[in-house]
Parts: C-alpha cells; sequence; structure tokens
C-alpha cells in the first residue's frame, strides 16, 4: 500500500493497517508498525518489527521481531533479529527513547518496569538482560554487557568485556574479556586482553596490561 499524500509505504499482511494521520512511515514485513496510528517518520523492516508503536516517531527497527514492544518510546534504533524486543507490555520500560541496539538479540532481553535511554549496543547478544533504568551506556562486542541490569555510564569493548556487569557505574572495560567478572564495581579502568578478568574489581580502580 502506498499512500502518495501521507508519503506512507506499507508491504505486508497488517503492516500500517491502523495509519490514521501519520506519515512518511516505510513499513515491510508481516504487521511491520501494525499499530501506528498517528507515528511518523519511523522505518520498520521485518515480520513483527516496531508492531506495538502508536503516536511516536523517528524510530528504525529492522529485522524479525525488532523492537517489538516499544509503544511510545522514540528516536529509538535497532538492527537485528529480536534487537531491543523488551518482551514487555504493560509498564514504562516500552517507552524507552534514544538507544542504539545492533546485532542479533542485542537489547532483547525482558526489560523491567522503568525506561531504559540513551545506550548504544553493539554486537550479538550484547545489553540483553532485565533492563531497569538503564543509562548512558556504550557497549561494543559479542556479549558486551550481557548481564547489565541498572548499571549507567559503562563504556566497554571487547569479546564478553564486562561479561557479568549488573549495577556497576562509571566503568571503562576495553579488550578481550576485559572486566569480565565484575558485577557491581564502579569507577573502575581496565584496559588489555583479559586484563582484570578474575573476580569483582574493587572501586575505582585502574588495571592496565595482559592477564
Amino acid at each position: 500500500n502506498v499512500d502518495g499524500d501521507s508519503g506512507n509505504v506499507a508491504v505486508g499482511s497488517n503492516s500500517g493497517n491502523a495509519v490514521t494521520t501519520g506519515i512518511n512511515n516505510s513499513l515491510l514485513g508481516f504487521r511491520s508498525g501494525a499499530l501506528i496510528t498517528t507515528g511518523t517518520q519511523n522505518i520498520a523492516i521485518g515480520s513483527n518489527a516496531l508492531s506495538k508503536n502508536t503516536t511516536v516517531s523517528n524510530n528504525v527497527a529492522i529485522g524479525y521481531n525488532s523492537m517489538l514492544d516499544i509503544v511510545e518510546g522514540d528516536k529509538n534504533v535497532a538492527i537485528g533479529s529480536f534487537s531491543m524486543a523488551m518482551n514487555q507490555t504493560g509498564n514504562n520500560a516500552k517507552n524507552s527513547k534514544e538507544n542504539v541496539f545492533i546485532g542479533y538479540n542485542s537489547g532483547g532481553g525482558s526489560w523491567t518496569a522503568v525506561e531504559s535511554n540513551y545506550n548504544t549496543s553493539v554486537g550479538a547478544w550484547s545489553m540483553d538482560a532485565s533492563l531497569d533504568g538503564a543509562l548512558n551506556n556504550t557497549a561494543l562486542g559479542y556479549k558486551a554487557l550481557t548481564a547489565l541490569t541498572t548499571g549507567d555510564s559503562n563504556t566497554v569493548a571487547g569479546y564478553q568485556a564486562g561479561l557479568e556487569l549488573t549495577t556497576g557505574t562509571q566503568n571503562v572495560f576495553i579488550g578481550n574479556k576485559a572486566g569480565e567478572s565484575s558485577t557491581d564495581t564502579a569507577n573502575t579502568i581496565v584496559i588489555g586482553n583479559e586484563a582484570g578478568r578474575d573476580g569483582n574489581l574493587g572501586d575505582y580502580s585502574t588495571i592496565m596490561g595482559v592477564y
């Protein structure tokens, strides 16, 4: 279905069926953008992509079940099957905004009751736990920050970097398995291959070098 006046394009069964005054939406796949009414400038590609969004704008969801349960959150980017799927229907997590999740199941865990905003996560299974108000995190790598729940302002890069971090804040872990076993560490810098991988590191620590 192409609406030349509104700029909406919808291809697929039940895709864009609810659009009323929304404009410039591009929807491709079964139930992609199925509940959008007044939302604008959304892109949804893949079965069930952005399927519960209603009135908000500027989301990009590409992949099967990507951004599945976002309802009123805007300016999110989710690329990859189950990316930012969050598996929630009845709480504020569905209003999360300005996140970027790229990779299979990145950000795809069962989020809890609070919005998680301003996160960037790239890599399969990265930041895929039960996010609960997590803010301002950056994760790059396979399973990077895979256990994070409430931690804020962490920056990790590397295969399984920050693997077990859950509530820790303001950490920098860079390298293969860097800081892998830390859970609630705060304000710690770890740089190097497998650096600081054993045990829960103390706060305000600096570790550099190969394990």
